[in-house]
């Protein structure tokens, strides 16, 4: 029995050690191949107007979106008023998620250090994932809030925190105009939640949503 204590911790900590390894090795990785794609430029340069007070454009004097996710465009406009430059913030901010995601992966999505290892090692190994973890774009913050919603949908009673970060992982998607969707399809939906009759209110808040997208996509 004793015996059996020690291989059991041994293994443990074996499986934890491993895990912690390939996520150093994932950020490393992610580190190795950093770059700014030309179109995070369009970002960077709505941020530095914002913060020069001309506003969130492109051009001075011309109310247009220039960027396509809001969540990440407000997440680099932090970065450049903690730090007072965007590209290089943005980069480690970059980094973080993305290493973030993999740590997520490792300790909160698969309960076998082992297979966790494993699944972090073939993360390393895409270069869709590693490429575009900082290339400047919203990427590895849409990594994070997936793996975020999937820990919430794995939860037993999830709906009404589902719900939001549904809502939350819209954002770097979609355009500004569908955040502001009417308060009563999601604080309603969600007060039915809270009172165990979601299903009318939260078709009718997901009726609204989906209408929405094939506005945005003309």
């Amino acid at each position: 029995m004793r015996s059996r204590r020690v291989w059991q911790e041994w293994e443990s900590r074996a499986g934890d050690a491993l895990a912690i390894s390939a996520i150093l090795w994932f950020g490393f990785v992610v580190v190795c191949s950093a770059w700014q794609c030309d179109d995070a430029y369009i970002i960077f340069r709505t941020v530095e107007n914002f913060w020069h007070g001309l506003g969130l454009v492109w051009n001075p004097g011309e109310r247009v979106q220039s960027y396509s996710s809001p969540l990440w465009m407000f997440a680099a406009a932090i970065c450049r008023g903690i730090t007072g430059e965007v590209y290089f913030s943005t980069s480690v901010a970059s980094i973080l998620l993305a290493v973030a995601t993999a740590g997520l992966v490792a300790f909160r999505i698969e309960g076998d250090r082992f297979l966790a290892a494993l699944a972090v090692a073939a993360l390393s190994t895409s270069a869709a994932v590693v490429d575009y973890a900082t290339s400047g774009l919203e990427n590895p913050l849409l990594y994070l809030l997936l793996i975020l919603v999937i820990i919430e949908a794995r939860r037993p009673d999830s709906a009404r925190h589902l719900l939001r970060l549904s809502l939350l992982l819209a954002l770097p998607l979609l355009p500004t105009s569908l955040i502001a969707a009417p308060r009563w399809s999601v604080d309603s939906a969600l007060e039915e939640i809270k009172r165990g009759r979601s299903h009318r209110k939260a078709r009718q808040a997901r009726s609204w949503l989906l209408r929405q997208i094939p506005k945005q996509l003309k």
